[in-house]
C-alpha cells in the first residue's frame, strides 16, 4: 500500500514539473485539421516567440506553416502540444507524445467521462497513455498564460496584458474564462486555464504550480467536482501559508445542479456542507456569482 502512495506521489511530481514546462513552452506542436489555423494565428498574434510545429500528413502547411507529418517528425519533443482530434486518435496521439517524451498536451476534445461509461472507459485510456505528461483536459478550451504571451486556446478572445502581477482563474468551465477575458475589460488576468474533466492533472496541480509563480497575487477557482480532495487540500494549504488568497464558485452545489455538473465535465459534485467545512479550513473565499 506504502509503494503503490509512493508511486502516485512520484507521477504527480513529475506531471506537475512537465505541467510548469507545458504552460510555459519553448515550442508548441499544434495537431489536427485546418480548424488549427484559427488557434495558430492566436498564438501567434498573442506574441508567442517560441517556435511553432503543425502537425498534419494531408497538408503541407497550416497557418502559412510548413507541416510535419507526424509528432515523430518534430526537431524535438514539444513542451506543448494542442490537439484537435476526436477522442479515439487523442489517445493515439497522447501515446506518441509520451514515446518522444513531450511535457504535455492540450485535449480540446469531448466525449469523454462527460458522457457516461462508454467515455469512462476512453479517458482511462487516455489516463493511462498520459504516463508522466501533463494534459490538460480534455473537454477543455485550452489555457491562456498571458504574462508570456503563451495563448493555446480553442477559440477567439480578446487578448490582454495584466501588467507585472495579476491574478490566474483556473476553470472548469472554459466559457467562464472566455467570459471574464471578454467582457471584465480592466481584470488583470495573468493566466486563464480551463481544465474540463481533471482527467491527467486536477485542480490541486495547477494551484500549486501557480503559486510557483511570483506575479501571482491571487487564484480564482471555478470547479464543479473534486478530482483528489487530499491533494487539493495541500495546494490550498499551501496557498493560505503564502498568502496568495483563493476565490472560489462552486458549480454543481445543489440537488438540481449535480446532475448537470457530471455531464459537463464528467465530475461528481461534493455535497455543499462538505465544500463550505472545505472553504473554512483552507481559508477559501467562497463567492455564489
Amino acid at each position: 500500500m506504502g509503494v503503490r502512495k509512493s508511486n502516485r506521489s512520484d507521477t504527480r511530481q513529475l506531471r506537475r514539473r512537465n505541467l510548469k514546462r507545458l504552460l510555459h513552452p519553448r515550442h508548441v506542436a499544434f495537431v489536427g485539421g485546418r480548424q488549427l489555423e484559427e488557434f495558430i494565428a492566436l498564438c501567434l498574434r498573442a506574441g508567442f516567440q517560441g517556435e511553432v510545429w503543425p502537425v498534419n500528413p494531408k497538408y503541407r502547411e497550416l497557418g502559412g506553416i510548413r507541416c510535419f507529418a507526424s509528432v515523430e517528425d518534430l526537431p524535438e519533443p514539444p513542451d506543448a502540444a494542442f490537439l484537435t482530434l476526436n477522442p479515439e486518435r487523442t489517445i493515439e496521439i497522447v501515446l506518441a507524445l509520451k514515446a518522444i517524451r513531450a511535457s504535455g498536451a492540450i485535449c480540446f476534445a469531448a466525449g469523454f467521462a462527460e458522457l457516461g461509461s462508454e467515455g469512462k472507459v476512453l479517458q482511462d485510456a487516455l489516463v493511462e497513455a498520459a504516463g508522466d505528461m501533463a494534459v490538460v483536459g480534455p473537454n477543455c478550451m485550452g489555457f491562456q498564460n498571458l504574462f508570456d504571451n503563451a495563448v493555446l486556446w480553442g477559440g477567439r478572445t480578446r487578448l490582454g496584458h495584466p501588467g507585472e502581477h495579476g491574478v490566474a482563474i483556473v476553470s472548469q468551465s472554459g466559457a467562464w474564462i472566455h467570459g471574464i477575458g471578454n467582457v471584465e475589460r480592466a481584470f488583470p488576468m495573468g493566466y486563464g486555464i480551463s481544465i474540463g474533466n481533471q482527467a491527467v492533472v486536477d485542480a490541486s496541480d495547477y494551484i500549486d504550480v501557480l503559486l510557483d509563480d511570483e506575479r501571482v497575487r491571487a487564484i480564482g477557482l471555478y470547479l464543479e467536482g473534486i478530482a483528489d480532495g487530499p491533494a487539493l487540500a495541500e495546494s490550498c494549504a499551501r496557498s493560505l501559508k503564502k498568502g496568495v488568497p483563493i476565490v472560489s464558485l462552486k458549480g454543481g452545489s445543489t440537488d438540481m445542479s449535480a446532475q448537470p455538473a457530471l455531464s459537463h465535465t464528467g465530475n461528481l459534485t461534493v455535497p455543499g456542507d462538505y465544500w463550505q467545512a472545505f472553504t473554512e479550513r483552507y481559508g477559501l473565499i467562497e463567492v455564489k456569482s
